[in-house]
């Protein structure tokens, strides 16, 4: 099983991934009761091309710049068969028109290579291996936990338990 936040490689015994501290419980829960059930689980399995995560945005961006950069390339080719033809399907503005397609094939190759860096900088890249010797989150020793945050009270309650003895207070009860 994978973290979803961060994609690092997880147990399904823990309860938070130690990479980026996401609560796995419920996802863990999820993925027992599909694994159960044979792999068919109530919901369908939405395809990553189709979701918001950092990998179904770069399948996007992938696929939308090879279709700018081979729509430039076919618009160009098919400009350059016709003026060699002798046919100028815009006039005097097909060499512009040429420009655009070499412009725009250009462009849809930087935006290819722009995902493409965008994933190698990022976490994008194939989940973290688990060494074998992990353990669950829940069995981390008590010397590995962080040292618990001293409250303001703590230290303002010592003051309390010190009440001098002789101090006299007043009675405002009738003396009679």
């Amino acid at each position: 099983m994978y973290c979803p936040g961060c994609a690092t490689e997880v147990s399904t015994e823990q309860r938070y991934c130690r990479s980026c501290g996401m609560d796995l419980k419920v996802i863990s829960q999820a993925f027992t009761s599909q694994h159960l059930s044979g792999g068919k689980g109530d919901a369908p399995c939405k395809h990553p091309f189709k979701s918001d995560s950092p990998v179904g945005k770069l399948m996007r961006s992938m696929f939308w710049g090879t279709v700018i950069m081979f729509g430039g390339a076919g618009l160009g080719g098919v400009l350059r068969v016709l003026g060699r033809q002798g046919v100028r399907p815009a006039g005097e503005f097909t060499p512009y028109l040429e420009a655009f397609a070499v412009l725009m094939g250009l462009g849809g190759l930087f935006y290819i290579a722009y995902a493409l860096l965008y994933a190698t900088t990022t976490n994008l890249r194939s989940p973290k291996a688990v060494t074998s010797k992990t353990e669950p989150t829940s069995e981390i020793p008590q010397d590995r936990l962080p040292e618990p945050i001293l409250s303001v009270t703590e230290q303002t309650t010592e003051l309390l338990g010190k009440v001098d003895a002789n101090i006299s207070v007043r009675d405002t009860a009738p003396q009679g």
